[in-house]
């Protein structure tokens, strides 16, 4: 096993008691990667890929033992420690170049999503809500969150925030954030942000909403910038956004000084055309970023979007979370984060055979797992 692998998750504390050890920590982590990029993603199915391909893993892994039951992978992914499963992995991609600052500015966009597979009715427990950081520009998790619930989002996110290298980053909220502590921690760790706006925040919605009215008037002597989108047209309706952004500073008595570092309101204006009928809607946001820069705040608000397909949708269709049946909170919890470290790997490699989906990626993989594997994970 290649030594980038090594010193990203070797760091991660075994919670195991010395004389029940039989496998190692980092075979069994090492094989549960390799087995879901398969396509294998329970642990029975672990337990089977490390059976089916035993030689060929005895060449990369120590396996002392031979292959890890399933209950082996179950106990220790109910055991270890999620936080430490995700710094290692996030660090790991870093290593295999999948996390590039490069030039491009970054969105980081924050939503929640319950795993419906945890919910256990018979003991009255409730669907595990996670809170999620995605990478629109290399299309990777950065990190995960338990909550009790989704009313309790807003208590989380700072505690989130403070997890997460954000640093030059612009972060995207919904609604359920905009709270004066999270755009206060977003601006000390030197980030920008675009949070939308709802009436959980009268003063603020209102002011927005009002502002923007006056502006639709011509009675606003506030300079207003506009910036539209491409037009989206398919099953029988055409829809077009634009964004219209307007400095905050003409506006700063009416805004309470606790909000911090608010450059510019935005109003998102979407028009939709079905069945020959208009219709037009309004979301509002406050943002860091400068009202003279119309078009990033509308790409950074798509981006926002992105989370939903790209990630929460990609775990249920082509991860099967929805169908996993695992109740155990800390293990569903590094289930979870396991399925998006690979769900991350697999959207940034490319094969000889273009646009393919992530379960024909598995497949793929699953055809040849030693020749395949190595060449998507170059640290093994």
């Amino acid at each position: 096993m290649n030594d980038i692998f090594v010193a990203c998750f070797g760091s991660i504390k075994d919670p195991r008691v010395n004389r029940t050890k039989k496998h190692l920590l980092i075979d069994i982590i090492a094989l549960s990667i390799m087995a879901t990029l398969s396509g294998h993603t329970t642990y029975e199915e672990m337990h089977l890929f490390g059976l089916s391909h035993y030689h060929w893993l005895k060449t990369k892994l120590l396996l002392p033992n031979a292959i890890p039951s399933a209950d082996t992978f179950r106990r220790l992914f109910n055991a270890i420690d999620n936080v430490g499963f995700q710094r290692s992995s996030v660090e790991f991609l870093r290593r295999l170049s999948m996390l590039l600052k490069g030039n491009d500015i970054d969105v980081v966009s924050l939503d929640g999503k319950s795993m419906r597979g945890s919910k256990e009715p018979s003991k009255n427990k409730s669907a595990l809500h996670v809170l999620n950081a995605f990478s629109s520009k290399n299309k990777i998790a950065l990190g995960q969150l338990v909550v009790d619930n989704k009313s309790n989002e807003a208590t989380m996110l700072p505690l989130f925030l403070n997890l997460l290298d954000i640093t030059g980053s612009i972060v995207t909220i919904d609604a359920a954030g905009c709270y004066k502590n999270v755009v206060e921690i977003i601006a000390e760790k030197r980030a920008d942000f675009v949070i939308a706006l709802k009436d959980n925040q009268p003063a603020m919605f209102n002011l927005a909403k009002e502002s923007f009215q006056l502006f639709d008037q011509g009675e606003s002597d506030i300079r207003v910038h506009t910036a539209e989108d491409e037009i989206d047209s398919g099953h029988g309706r055409i829809d077009k956004r634009l964004v219209h952004t307007m400095s905050a500073d003409k506006l700063l008595p009416y805004i309470d000084k606790a909000w911090k570092g608010i450059e510019s309101l935005a109003r998102i204006t979407h028009v939709e055309w079905k069945n020959g009928q208009e219709s037009i809607s309004y979301r509002f946001y406050i943002t860091s970023l400068k009202a003279g820069s119309p078009t990033l705040i509308l790409n950074s608000i798509r981006a926002h979007w992105l989370i939903e397909n790209n990630l929460h949708w990609a775990l249920d269709v082509s991860m099967g979370e929805d169908a996993s049946r695992i109740r155990h909170r800390n293990g569903a919890l590094n289930a979870s984060w396991l399925r998006k470290l690979v769900l991350g790997i697999l959207k940034n490699t490319s094969f000889d055979i273009p646009k393919l989906s992530i379960k024909s990626k598995q497949l793929l993989i699953a055809s040849n797992p030693s020749c395949r594997i190595p060449m998507v994970l170059e640290a093994f």
